[in-house]
């Protein structure tokens, strides 16, 4: 069996994870160490703030920017979950704003037409591992005077890029499902040394990341490494069968950043030493080499599909996750489970933010509920790179579909004709 996603650590990596927890040391001087490390990488004049999450870092920046109670933050329509938590635990209200379905970039007009004489701030998401052009709401921000926020959790690659020189703040996540994860960190950029220092110093007052839980994080994501493996997978799996465990359930809980407890209470820490240290190796020696790879997998993977997908047209996508879309994505989980690939339609903390306006015809709000995750690491086979062998002779696999019919382009089908998959023999 293919699972749907490994860890993106080496052995080596955790091995070293393992040792910096043993080491302990100074968490204020690895943090420091780790930051000038990015400002040199990045090479872009702007400076770094290590953080235990993106959250908890937007979190300090919102105390920081203490803005006024119902000050409004505009947002991409479809982002994480908890950011929108965090801006409203700070009384401040978000306003969605439409993401075109096709190239995962906000739209213009649905941009213009939130604006108030509130708004404050914008904060824009790469989606699935793409990173849309910025211009137009960079143009925008400035225009009206907006704090522009880049939330790059899902854009990391590894490549040399560190968000957008304009942007006011940039967020890259490197939690335990985000490329060259360091199980955990955050690196926030911020163009005002000013500002970062402001936020530096509201993060400095959080209790300490203890040491402990980084070294157990470090040997949950080991054993979760080793039970993906495809043999170790298959019977990780048939055992969860066997005892009436919902395996889909079980692995989405084991993968978040802070599963359990009180969201504020989890992210309201900074980083101890270990984790700064790993997060420091990880900008440093990630090889780019793997997401090049992975992307070219992705593509053969996608151009066979007899699906739609959304982001069909987004500029610079990676792949880091393999969203297609279903009629029935219940039927179409159960086709592709029976071959071998564990799809998934849970395993992503993307959230449709509603609003007052209703999402126009081409938001990627409207096709959510149809997402499904194909596996996005391993060496699955598309029909493409073996289409005569792999053809599945006048049928589709079991719940595919051509994608719902919503009138816009992005629900089109993605390719022709009927594929089979299967994992690599």
């Amino acid at each position: 069996m293919l699972p749907r996603q490994r860890p993106d650590i080496g052995w080596l990596d955790l091995a070293h994870a393992a040792a910096y927890a043993l080491r302990g040391g100074d968490p204020e001087r690895a943090q420091a160490a780790a930051e000038a490390g990015a400002d040199a990488l990045a090479g872009d004049g702007r400076c770094s703030l290590i953080s235990l999450s993106v959250r908890s870092g937007f979190d300090r920046l919102l105390a920081t920017l203490q803005l006024a109670p119902g000050s409004e933050v505009l947002v991409s329509a479809v982002t994480i979950r908890d950011m929108i938590a965090v801006i409203e635990r700070h009384g401040l209200k978000a306003v969605p704003v439409d993401v075109d379905a096709d190239t995962l970039s906000l739209d213009e007009t649905a941009l213009a037409a939130a604006l108030t004489p509130r708004s404050r701030m914008l904060l824009v998401a790469h989606l699935f591992g793409s990173r849309m052009p910025l211009q137009g709401a960079l143009a925008f921000a400035r225009r009206h005077g907006l704090l522009l926020v880049e939330d790059g959790a899902q854009a990391y690659t590894g490549d040399g890029w560190f968000g957008e020189a304009g942007c006011d703040v940039s967020l890259l996540s490197f939690g335990p499902i985000k490329t060259a994860t360091a199980l955990g960190g955050a690196l926030l950029r911020f163009a005002d040394p000013d500002l970062g220092e402001r936020v530096r110093a509201a993060q400095a007052g959080l209790p300490l990341q203890p040491t402990l839980a980084f070294a157990q994080r470090v040997g949950k994501y080991a054993l979760l490494k080793a039970l993906t493996g495809r043999v170790a997978y298959c019977l990780f799996y048939r055992a969860c069968c066997a005892f009436g465990v919902d395996h889909d359930a079980l692995i989405n809980r084991s993968v978040r950043g802070f599963a359990g407890g009180e969201l504020f209470q989890r992210i309201r820490h900074r980083p101890c030493a270990a984790q700064s240290r790993l997060l420091l190796r990880r900008l440093r020696a990630y090889p780019p080499a793997r997401v090049a790879a992975r992307t070219q997998r992705g593509e053969r993977l996608l151009a066979a599909l007899p699906l739609a997908r959304p982001g069909r047209a987004a500029t610079g996508s990676t792949h880091w996750v393999l969203p297609v879309l279903s009629e029935d994505p219940p039927r179409l989980i159960a086709g592709l489970l029976a071959r071998g690939f564990d799809a998934t339609c849970g395993a992503s903390s993307l959230y449709p933010v509603p609003g007052e306006a209703q999402p126009g015809a081409g938001d990627l709000r409207r096709c959510m509920a149809a997402v499904v995750y194909l596996p996005a690491g391993g060496r699955a086979r598309s029909a493409a790179s073996d289409r005569g062998r792999a053809r599945d002779r006048g049928r589709r696999p079991t719940g595919m579909s051509r994608g719902p019919d919503t009138g816009t382009d992005a629900f089109k089908r993605a390719a022709s004709g009927d594929a089979r998959l299967r994992p690599d023999e």
